[in-house]
């Protein structure tokens, strides 16, 4: 059944898909669900298709928002606000122009995002004001007093003050970059949903907000109305499937693959260092990318190995390299430090060494799966990690465990040679086995997330 949605002279103006339009036909779906806030204002939900695990049923919002310029002065006008995003400024090309020397020509943003509202200063030279505070981005609540230049604009809406996100929804809604985790997260400008691990942390006032990575805009906490999760299994009854992940489906051979790579890159480097060594940091750059897709993964209970990253450019290597060789030199700088500076005939040298690969053995992981999951370097603070291993030691030991067996497995390629004299063969056997570690290590660090999140606490308000 198909079926009209047209506009019947009302004082506001029918909105769909952020264009104004009198009269539209809806394709076939279940009936609409209308839902009458203050007046003039309509949530009119709407179901797409069948009700999918995780799927986010679309929610659209009819409201009247407007700007008042020079209010409550003889000299006041009024003008209605979009959907989406509305730009002021001097110049005839903005949405809402303002012609007053003090305002510049594109002076700031204001976005309407369903019930949720933000403003953003576009580098004006005399900034935007909210409430006399210089802002460059922030919520907008009916009664908003802005300042631009030296012109004063008030912002109402006709949208109830407050409106739970958990009501403009049907169904459960997944993370926008982890499809296996339900969102928590709402950004009011860009309109995402984002897990725990998606957003970035910001002290406010004493307070820890979540703000979006995308655009920058601060998120609102979103509760959807689902049954409480299971709580995860134990952490020790999922330690033995932890060595069979790497080899599901297509894991053997893309291990295969990937030692057989490595090796080659190793020969290259032997003939021509500089271009191996380039070579061999992109290909890094990829697998530790990929590596922290598996950590991701598990840490939201995902139980399958991820598809490969996307790729578009040497851009997308850099920030997981760098996260990586940065958690790399705090772990291990010591014992680097150890092996340059100081003479090879101390014989206090070798027990030193081996200390402080040992203690690298032990802060790398809990170091590298903070970093991942807070995607900063600043996650390596010693006061987190540090805690964060006394309060899980027995279920941590194991991720230290797997970790000396990759470097075990790094110094024993270079005597693999003489235990096994046959060409090629003893270099990609020692790749192989050292992927395969890392991956089981990486897969060890998302379960130990998973079970132990509330222990360790990283991202609690």
């Amino acid at each position: 059944m198909r079926g009209t949605l047209g506009e019947r002279g009302n004082a506001g103006k029918l909105v769909l898909l952020r264009e104004k339009v009198g009269e539209v036909e809806i394709p076939p779906c279940p009936p609409i669900v209308p839902e009458v806030g203050t007046t003039g204002t309509i949530f009119a939900r709407y179901y797409h298709g069948p009700v999918l695990p995780n799927s986010l049923n679309r929610t659209h919002i009819v409201t009247m928002s407007r700007l008042i310029i020079n209010p409550d002065t003889p000299a006041s006008w009024e003008i209605q606000l979009n959907p989406g995003p509305n730009l002021i400024g001097r110049s005839p090309a903005n949405d809402i122009r303002i012609e007053h020397n003090s305002v510049a020509d594109t002076h700031c943003q204001i976005t309407i995002s369903g019930p949720f509202v933000t403003v953003k200063d576009l580098g004006s030279a005399t900034g935007t004001l909210l409430g006399g505070i210089l802002v460059s981005e922030s919520r907008l609540e009916h009664g908003a007093v802005l300042q631009l230049g030296e012109i004063v604009v008030r912002f109402e809406t006709d949208t109830p003050a407050a409106v739970n996100p958990s009501t403009l929804l049907a169904s459960p809604v997944s993370c926008r970059t982890h499809p296996n985790a339900l969102a928590k997260y709402l950004c009011p400008s860009c309109g995402q949903f984002f897990c725990e691990l998606c957003v970035d942390r910001k002290s406010v006032r004493g307070r820890i907000e979540r703000f979006c990575r995308t655009c920058g805009a601060e998120c609102d906490t979103f509760r959807a109305n689902v049954p409480d999760a299971e709580p995860p299994p134990p952490f020790a009854g999922q330690i033995k499937s932890a060595f069979g992940y790497p080899l599901q489906g297509d894991g053997l051979i893309l291990l295969g693959a990937g030692a057989v790579f490595f090796f080659v890159l190793s020969v290259v480097a032997s003939f021509a260092a500089l271009v191996g060594l380039i070579l061999s940091l992109a290909a890094a750059g990829y697998v530790v990318c990929y590596y922290q897709q598996i950590l991701t993964t598990s840490a939201t209970g995902r139980d399958t190995m991820p598809d490969w990253p996307d790729f578009t450019g040497l851009g997308d290597l850099i920030s997981p390299i760098m996260q990586f060789l940065g958690t790399l030199l705090f772990a291990f700088g010591p014992a680097i430090a150890i092996n340059v500076l100081t003479s090879a005939d101390q014989p206090w040298k070798p027990w030193v060494l081996m200390a402080a690969i040992g203690a690298g053995c032990i802060y790398f992981p809990m170091g590298f799966m903070a970093v991942t999951m807070a995607d900063s370097l600043a996650a390596l603070n010693p006061l987190v990690i540090i805690p964060s291993m006394l309060k899980i030691p027995g279920a941590y030991l194991m991720a230290v465990v797997i970790l000396a067996a990759v470097v075990v497995n790094w110094i024993g390629n270079a005597f693999l040679p003489q235990v096994l004299p046959v060409p090629i063969l003893p270099g990609v056997i020692g790749e192989f086995v050292g992927l395969y570690l890392a991956t089981v290590e990486m897969r060890i660090l998302g379960l130990l997330y998973r079970s132990k999140e509330e222990e360790l606490g990283w991202f609690a308000n």
